[in-house]
Protein backbone atom coordinates (compact mmCIF):
# COMPACT_ATOMS: atom_id res chain seq x y z
CA UNK A 1 0.00 0.00 0.00
CA UNK A 2 1.85 3.44 -0.77
CA UNK A 3 1.70 6.31 1.53
CA UNK A 4 -1.71 8.43 1.71
CA UNK A 5 -2.62 11.31 3.15
CA UNK A 6 -6.03 12.02 5.00
CA UNK A 7 -7.59 15.16 2.80
CA UNK A 8 -10.33 17.47 4.43
CA UNK A 9 -12.05 20.14 3.08
CA UNK A 10 -14.46 22.04 5.25
CA UNK A 11 -16.42 25.40 4.54
CA UNK A 12 -18.22 27.18 7.07
CA UNK A 13 -21.17 25.44 6.55
CA UNK A 14 -20.31 21.72 6.61
CA UNK A 15 -17.41 18.80 5.41
CA UNK A 16 -17.23 19.29 1.93
CA UNK A 17 -14.61 16.08 2.15
CA UNK A 18 -12.62 13.47 4.08
CA UNK A 19 -10.58 11.34 2.45
CA UNK A 20 -7.27 9.09 1.52
CA UNK A 21 -5.33 10.73 -0.78
CA UNK A 22 -2.12 10.04 -2.68
CA UNK A 23 -1.45 13.62 -3.48
CA UNK A 24 -3.21 16.98 -3.24
CA UNK A 25 -2.74 20.15 -4.84
CA UNK A 26 -4.06 23.35 -3.30
CA UNK A 27 -4.23 27.12 -5.11
CA UNK A 28 -2.13 29.16 -2.49
CA UNK A 29 -2.63 32.89 -2.26
CA UNK A 30 1.26 33.02 -3.94
CA UNK A 31 0.81 30.14 -6.85
CA UNK A 32 0.10 26.34 -6.74
CA UNK A 33 1.04 24.01 -3.46
CA UNK A 34 1.61 20.18 -4.67
CA UNK A 35 1.55 18.37 -0.89
CA UNK A 36 2.77 14.74 -1.35
CA UNK A 37 2.55 12.08 2.22
CA UNK A 38 5.32 13.03 4.96
CA UNK A 39 5.39 17.07 3.86
CA UNK A 40 6.54 18.79 6.15
CA UNK A 41 4.28 20.89 8.77
CA UNK A 42 2.51 24.04 7.04
CA UNK A 43 0.23 26.40 7.46
CA UNK A 44 -0.57 28.96 4.47
CA UNK A 45 -3.30 30.98 3.22
CA UNK A 46 -5.35 29.97 -0.33
CA UNK A 47 -6.53 31.67 -3.06
CA UNK A 48 -9.43 31.00 -5.17
CA UNK A 49 -8.81 27.87 -7.96
CA UNK A 50 -9.57 24.24 -8.25
CA UNK A 51 -7.94 22.01 -5.56
CA UNK A 52 -6.95 18.98 -6.99
CA UNK A 53 -6.59 15.50 -5.06
CA UNK A 54 -6.18 11.96 -6.74
CA UNK A 55 -7.91 9.20 -4.28
CA UNK A 56 -5.54 6.68 -3.86
CA UNK A 57 -5.89 4.99 -7.40
CA UNK A 58 -7.75 6.67 -8.93
CA UNK A 59 -7.90 9.67 -11.18
CA UNK A 60 -7.67 13.36 -9.87
CA UNK A 61 -11.06 14.98 -8.83
CA UNK A 62 -11.61 18.74 -8.18
CA UNK A 63 -13.15 21.37 -5.97
CA UNK A 64 -13.07 24.71 -6.33
CA UNK A 65 -12.71 27.02 -3.55
CA UNK A 66 -12.45 30.70 -3.02
CA UNK A 67 -9.59 31.09 -0.43
CA UNK A 68 -9.27 30.26 3.36
CA UNK A 69 -6.47 28.18 5.00
CA UNK A 70 -4.86 24.90 4.48
CA UNK A 71 -3.02 23.28 7.08
CA UNK A 72 -0.63 20.47 6.85
CA UNK A 73 0.45 18.05 9.80
CA UNK A 74 2.04 14.63 9.34
CA UNK A 75 0.39 12.87 6.92
CA UNK A 76 -2.92 14.84 7.16
CA UNK A 77 -3.92 17.90 5.06
CA UNK A 78 -6.78 20.40 6.56
CA UNK A 79 -8.40 22.70 4.19
CA UNK A 80 -10.91 25.33 5.65
CA UNK A 81 -11.96 27.12 2.16
CA UNK A 82 -14.38 30.26 2.27
CA UNK A 83 -16.66 28.67 0.11
CA UNK A 84 -16.15 24.86 -2.10
CA UNK A 85 -17.71 23.48 -4.80
CA UNK A 86 -17.22 19.86 -6.29
CA UNK A 87 -16.23 20.18 -10.12
CA UNK A 88 -19.38 17.81 -11.20
CA UNK A 89 -21.99 20.26 -9.20
CA UNK A 90 -20.84 23.24 -11.31
CA UNK A 91 -23.37 24.62 -13.63
CA UNK A 92 -21.25 26.00 -16.85
CA UNK A 93 -24.42 27.34 -18.35
CA UNK A 94 -25.49 29.60 -15.40
CA UNK A 95 -21.92 31.03 -14.31
CA UNK A 96 -21.67 32.17 -17.74
CA UNK A 97 -24.85 33.61 -17.67
CA UNK A 98 -24.67 35.12 -14.24
CA UNK A 99 -21.19 36.83 -15.22
CA UNK A 100 -22.57 37.97 -18.65
CA UNK A 101 -25.73 39.51 -16.91
CA UNK A 102 -25.58 43.40 -16.66
CA UNK A 103 -25.03 44.99 -12.90
CA UNK A 104 -27.69 47.44 -12.87
CA UNK A 105 -27.90 50.51 -10.76
CA UNK A 106 -23.95 50.66 -10.39
CA UNK A 107 -23.77 54.06 -12.05
CA UNK A 108 -26.36 55.40 -9.65
CA UNK A 109 -24.80 53.61 -7.12
CA UNK A 110 -20.93 55.42 -7.64
CA UNK A 111 -22.94 58.71 -8.32
CA UNK A 112 -24.96 58.67 -4.74
CA UNK A 113 -21.67 56.95 -2.74
CA UNK A 114 -18.64 58.81 -4.13
CA UNK A 115 -18.24 62.75 -2.50
CA UNK A 116 -15.80 64.70 -4.08
CA UNK A 117 -12.60 64.92 -2.83
CA UNK A 118 -12.02 68.56 -1.10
Amino acid sequence: MAATLLLEVATPERLMLKENVSEVEVPGAEGEMGILPSTQPLLSELGAGPLRYTPEGERPRYLFISGGWVEVNANAVRVLANTAEHGDDIDIHARRTLCSAPISGCSTLLATSISPAL
